[in-house]
């Protein structure tokens, strides 16, 4: 008789690669297997984490970043996953993707946070990625987001009243 075929965890064997020892010529079609491989296996995060780790990132790799992102973005989205959108969000609005998105999903992941426990989560994530974003042509858009949740949160009410206070 023919002996069982022991099952292989290709999603495994392939986040066990570490791109950085592949040559260049190596690293497109290693992306492109583990693009296939990881969203097939439902394993989105991982595959986010590990494109956004890839050393020296072609264009084909950036694009497939911003869509491996922008679909997990949805999915926490249509969860109501503000945790989830606001870290998806933060890896957005730090990567090359171009500043109309990275509006667009500032403006989807605010929406999420619709009430005064939300509007505090979110503005964390709007703090942090503010101190990280100071030279962005993005930075704007998050300054002036923060200002608005600080305000909704009354905040801003609180820094007009202490000594110095910005």
């Amino acid at each position: 008789g023919r002996r069982p075929v022991p099952a292989i965890d290709l999603p495994g064997v392939l986040l066990s690669i570490r791109p950085e020892r592949l040559g260049l010529a190596g690293r497109q079609p290693y992306a492109a297997l583990l693009v296939d491989v990881l969203l097939a296996s439902g394993r989105r995060r991982a595959l986010i984490e590990r494109l956004a780790e890839m050393p020296d990132a072609d264009a084909d790799v950036r694009r497939w970043l911003e869509t491996a992102r922008t679909s997990e973005l949805q999915r926490a989205l249509a969860a109501g996953d503000l945790a989830g959108a606001g870290a998806v969000w933060d890896g957005l609005v730090r990567s090359e993707s171009p500043d109309e998105l990275k509006t667009l999903v500032t403006a989807r992941v605010a929406a999420l946070a619709n009430s005064p426990s939300r509007q505090r989560v979110w503005r964390q994530w709007l703090l942090r990625a503010n101190a990280k974003l100071a030279d962005l042509t993005i930075a704007p858009a998050v300054r002036a987001e923060l200002k608005r949740i600080e305000s909704a949160l009354g905040l801003d009410k609180e820094a007009v009243r202490r000594p110095g206070g910005e």
